[in-house]
C-alpha cells in the first residue's frame, strides 16, 4: 500500500507500485476477487468433537480440539523427539529395534496370526523394558487389536538384547589397535590431534580415559588420565596412564617438548637455522671493515635485511646459541 487511491474504483487504496487496489488488480487479471471473511456474532455452532464448546472461527473444531487434533497429527507422523514423553520415547526405541531385527533378518516375517495372510506387520502386545511380546497381524487385524485392545492373540516373546553387531569394549580397543616396540598399546582408529577416539553409548569418548576405567575404576572429578610414555597420545595402555591434575599434564607437555609456545627451529615460522643464528652474530660488526653489516649478511643468508637485524638487536632469537662456527652458513 502506497496511500494512494486505485484508479479504477476511486475507494479502496492502490497497491505499492501498482496504480488498482487488489479487487481491481484480480478482476484485471481475469482472477475472482477474495471473499472477506466475516465473523458471525450470534456462532453458536458447537464443535463437532467434543460437541459441548463453540467451535473456533472458520474451523469445526473448538480451540483446544484443534490444538490437540495438530498435535495428534504430529506424533503420528513421528513427531519431534523433544516434544515427546519418556513413554513415547521408549516406544519409538523399541519399535526401531525390532525392525532392525527384521531387517538383518534375527527375525523371520511370519504371516497373519489370524487370518493367515502374508502382508502382515509387527503388533506389540507390551514394551517391558526385558522382555518384547509382538505378534504378526495383517493391516485390519492390526486396526482391529488397537482398537479393541485385544491381548489374547498368539504372540512371540523376543528377548532384549544390546546390538549383536556391537562388541566389548575391551575387544573393540584390542582390534583396532598395536603394540609399538616400547610397549604402548597404539589406537588406530578414529583421533582428533593426539588422543583417539571411540564411541560409546551415542558419546564419544577418549580412548586412554575408557581404558583407566576398565582396569581402574572410575576417574575422579578433579583428576585427569595423563601419559607416562612420550609422543603416544593415542596409547592406552595401563602400565603407560597414571592420574594427574592440569598442572602436572602442563608440565609433562613442556617436559616431552609438546608445549604450544615453541621457539627456535621449533618454530613453525622460523626461516633461520641455530647455526646461522650463531654465525650472524659472530660476524656482524657493522662499524668495522672485517665485519659484515646486515645487507650484506641478507644477501649472503638469501633473507630480509629486517630479520638479520631482529637477531642482532635481541628482538628474536633471545638465547644465545651454543654453537660457534667460523665458516660461513648459507
Amino acid at each position: 500500500m502506497n496511500g494512494d487511491l486505485c484508479s479504477k474504483c476511486k475507494t479502496n487504496e492502490s497497491l505499492r507500485y501498482h496504480a488498482y487496489c487488489k479487487a481491481c488488480h484480480r478482476a484485471a487479471a481475469g482472477r475472482p476477487a477474495v471473499p472477506k471473511f466475516t465473523r458471525d456474532p450470534n456462532n453458536t455452532t458447537l464443535c463437532s468433537k467434543c460437541k459441548s464448546a463453540p467451535r473456533s472461527e472458520s474451523h469445526r473444531y473448538c480451540v483446544p480440539c484443534r490444538r490437540k487434533a495438530q498435535t495428534d497429527s504430529i506424533n503420528r507422523r513421528g513427531g519431534s523427539w523433544a516434544a515427546k514423553s519418556s513413554e513415547q520415547k521408549h516406544k519409538s526405541i523399541v519399535r526401531s529395534y525390532i525392525r532392525n531385527l527384521v531387517k538383518r533378518g534375527k527375525i523371520l516375517k511370519q504371516p497373519c496370526a489370524v487370518c493367515g495372510d502374508v502382508n502382515s506387520q509387527i503388533h506389540h502386545l507390551d514394551y517391558l523394558p526385558k522382555t518384547l511380546n509382538v505378534a504378526w497381524l495383517c493391516f485390519t487385524h492390526h486396526k482391529e487389536a488397537h482398537k479393541n485392545k485385544r491381548t489374547d492373540l498368539p504372540m512371540i516373546q523376543i528377548p532384549w538384547m544390546p546390538d549383536p553387531r556391537r562388541k566389548p569394549i575391551d575387544e573393540r580397543l584390542a582390534m583396532n589397535s598395536i603394540v609399538s616396540d616400547d610397549q604402548c598399546w597404539l589406537w588406530q582408529g578414529y583421533c582428533e590431534g593426539e588422543h583417539g577416539r571411540i564411541g560409546i553409548d551415542g558419546k564419544i569418548r577418549t580412548v586412554h580415559q575408557v581404558a583407566w576405567e576398565i582396569f581402574h575404576g572410575p576417574i575422579p572429578s578433579d583428576k585427569w588420565v595423563l601419559h607416562k610414555c612420550t609422543g603416544h597420545g593415542n596409547c592406552w595402555n595401563p602400565a603407560h596412564l597414571y592420574l594427574g591434575d592440569p598442572l602436572k599434564n602442563a608440565q609433562d607437555r613442556v617436559e616431552q617438548g609438546r608445549d604450544a609456545v615453541r621457539t627456535g627451529e621449533r618454530n613453525g615460522r622460523a626461516i633461520l637455522t641455530i647455526e646461522q643464528i650463531a654465525w650472524i652474530r659472530q660476524h656482524y660488526e657493522p662499524h668495522s671493515r672485517k665485519g659484515m653489516s646486515t645487507v650484506r649478511i641478507a644477501k649472503i643468508l638469501g633473507v630480509s635485511q629486517s630479520a638479520v637485524w631482529f637477531v642482532v638487536s635481541g628482538w628474536t632469537w633471545k638465547e644465545k646459541p651454543a654453537i660457534d662456527t667460523s665458516e660461513k652458513v648459507a
